[in-house]
């Protein structure tokens, strides 16, 4: 028979060890939880500033399109840029806010004419002798997603046939 004072306590060391590798493992998952997490907000964050750019160079796409009823010269970023600097020209979007965020959603492109080239229209079989030209362009957007930090730079060239000259 054994008596309380000789016991050793093996099974209460035991036991305290199991509980702190246990606890060891759930703080680890809860962490790796906390990261995905993280990660993947992120990349909403990336996709929406994406989508923000891609969103302004379409609009100046599309303000550029002289097959459009809404057609201006003193709206068309391109046509613009070729009467700017070398600067080229500024274009401010407002593309709102992403209400489950709470972010604001906003890009600048900056439309720069690069002249007009001959190799391009050549690529394309154009009559050069038809009196028209390809007129080159350089369109940079930069999108932000206020309180976030996330930044988004997108580089697209244009080419658009026209008239020779200042369009």
């Amino acid at each position: 028979m054994m008596h309380c004072g000789q016991e050793s306590g093996v099974v209460m060391v035991v036991t305290l060890l199991l509980l702190l590798v246990l606890s060891i493992m759930g703080l680890s998952a809860v962490s790796n939880a906390t990261m995905e997490e993280r990660m993947s907000g992120n990349f909403l964050h990336q996709a929406l500033a994406h989508q923000a750019a891609e969103s302004a160079i379409s609009t100046i796409v599309l303000a550029a399109d002289p097959s459009r009823n809404a057609y201006s010269t003193e709206k068309d970023p391109l046509a613009r840029s070729e009467r700017a600097d070398s600067a080229g020209v500024t274009v401010e979007h407002l593309h709102g806010t992403a209400h489950e965020l709470g972010l604001q959603v906003n890009s600048l492109s900056v439309v720069t004419y690069q002249g007009s080239s001959q190799n391009v229209c050549t690529e394309i079989s154009l009559n050069l002798d038809s009196g028209l030209g390809c007129h080159r362009y350089e369109v940079t957007t930069e999108a932000r997603l206020s309180g976030s930090g996330t930044r988004v730079s997108h580089l697209q060239g244009l080419v658009r046939i026209g008239p020779r000259g200042t369009q």
